[in-house]
């Protein structure tokens, strides 16, 4: 061998193999930590007062996995913020990406390459933009109507019109052969499941509840479809019928709204009672899928109303991670600002009385059931 060449590299011992994958576990444990070691005391002292009190209600086994479920996702969230705006930021997307997106500040500009920023030119570049930009949507629509009314058979279950096709070339960011493919996909979906025949008599058990219902207007006229959390309970619940009154309510909101000339609904979510029965994820599942697939851009805004901090604290971080647009229509509300959003003469009984906690008394719940017109 001679000196000027390069000497092949020995190969790692097992020991260093070893120490390696050691030093990584390592690394990520902490990771998961990352500074959050003031819940170890917590939760000590929460295992201490089970031990010391056999009579408590409450399992070891129950407060040892919430505490552990508590460092789980702090942990995650970590991770979110560490890890994610890197992986985004590489790929082009994500909060980074979109600041280095932005163009220099104006004192970096040339004289002679400045742009002009006064008000005057702004607007009429603006309106030009807007109104091109419009112009090139209402064409687009107009294609997908075409194609759409060729590719539905007659009868169909779904009417296309000009609103729907605007709706679903929106929610295809502006693709149209997905939107014409969302269309045919959606008049499937509801001859198949018939949402429109749906009654009250059909789910009069999960009505009785009084978990859900369509109930006055916002402050911007969308019909109002109210979910109470602490009125659901997912281990008596059966998804079937739970779904239908989704379906149930999606739909008489929908055609309140059209009645008015409204195209988008409101969603009030009463977080107060909120419990670990109250957490269906089947459900929620269920809801996103028809709001995204068969309802598209009907989502006006989303009320959380007395979230607990947990959810406000997750959202913060999931945030910047949600589609704009999706994200701005999400507000979470405090128990005593609820008439910033919807009058309090929209607000039904129940909910005005005790905080929509406990279930809904028998006379207010089988008067919501028939959905009182809207004034």
């Amino acid at each position: 061998r001679t000196p000027a060449e390069p000497r092949a590299p020995a190969p790692a011992s097992p020991r260093k193999l070893r120490n390696g994958w050691w030093s990584k576990a390592r690394q990520l444990s902490w990771r998961l930590v990352d500074g959050r070691l003031h819940c170890l005391p917590v939760g000590v002292g929460a295992l201490v007062a089970v031990l010391l009190a056999p009579a408590s209600p409450l399992r070891r086994t129950d407060v040892v996995g919430g505490v552990l479920g508590m460092g789980l996702i702090l942990g995650l969230q970590s991770l979110v913020r560490e890890v994610m705006p890197r992986k985004l930021a590489a790929t082009g997307l994500g909060p980074q990406a979109k600041q280095s997106a932005v163009p220099p500040a104006a004192a970096s500009w040339p004289d002679e390459d400045r742009p002009s920023t006064s008000p005057s030119n702004c607007s009429t570049t603006c309106s030009g933009d807007s109104e091109d930009q419009e112009d090139e949507e209402r064409r687009a629509a107009e294609e997908v109507l075409q194609r759409a009314q060729r590719v539905l058979a007659d009868g169909c279950c779904l009417t296309v019109d000009m609103s729907c096709c605007m709706r679903f070339l929106r929610a295809w960011k502006g693709d149209i052969d997905g939107a014409v493919m969302g269309i045919q996909r959606c008049a499937e979906w509801r001859r198949a499941a018939r949402p429109a025949a749906i009654v009250a008599e059909d789910i009069r058990t999960e009505l009785a509840t009084g978990k859900g219902y369509v109930h006055g207007v916002d402050l911007h006229g969308q019909p109002i479809i109210w979910a109470f959390a602490g009125r659901h309970d997912k281990r008596v619940r059966r998804l079937h019928e739970t779904v239908q009154l989704i379906l149930y309510c999606l739909e008489w909101a929908v055609r309140l709204g059209e009645e008015r000339g409204v195209e988008k609904i409101c969603l009030v979510f009463d977080l107060s009672g909120f419990s670990s029965a109250s957490m269906d994820y089947a459900v929620v599942r269920e809801l996103f899928v028809l709001l995204a697939n068969y309802y598209p851009e009907r989502l006006g805004q989303v009320l959380l109303w007395s979230a607990p901090s947990l959810f406000s604290g997750f959202w913060r971080v999931v945030r910047p991670y949600i589609d704009p647009v999706t994200a701005a229509k999400v507000h979470f509300v405090a128990a005593c600002a609820l008439g910033e959003h919807i009058d309090v003469s929209q607000q039904p009984e129940d909910l005005r009385g005790h905080a929509g906690k406990g279930p809904a008394r028998p006379r207010e719940a089988g008067r919501l059931v028939c959905a009182p017109p809207l004034p």
